[in-house]
């Protein structure tokens, strides 16, 4: 948790020394993020609740096993700015490169 803090803490930072701009672009991505109508909420607060379930010994294996698709699922619908999921958005990057 302290390694994900220094993260976080160092690309404030460097939003903060490249300008004005940068920060107040950072700040709407982060908005952006977190309102609106297709946002990370429900995800997050479906994954702190399945986390929870995981705190009982008993539904420990049925909490890890859900998780794990609730992040592939994450991962295959999540349309990005451009409409596109991460791995066409991962393969175009690829591609873009040639």
């Amino acid at each position: 948790m302290p390694v994900f803090f220094l993260v976080v803490g160092l690309l404030f930072l460097v939003a903060v020394i490249r300008g004005q701009d940068e920060t107040d672009k950072l700040l709407a991505l982060i908005k952006g993020d977190f309102s609106g109508p297709n946002n990370f909420l429900m995800w997050i607060v479906s994954i702190a609740g399945i986390g929870l379930i995981g705190y009982w010994r008993q539904a420990r294996q049925f909490s890890n096993v859900f998780l794990g698709l609730v992040f592939v699922v994450l991962i295959f619908t999540k349309k990005g700015p451009g409409g596109q999921d991460l791995i066409s958005s991962f393969i175009s990057q690829i591609k873009s490169t040639e």
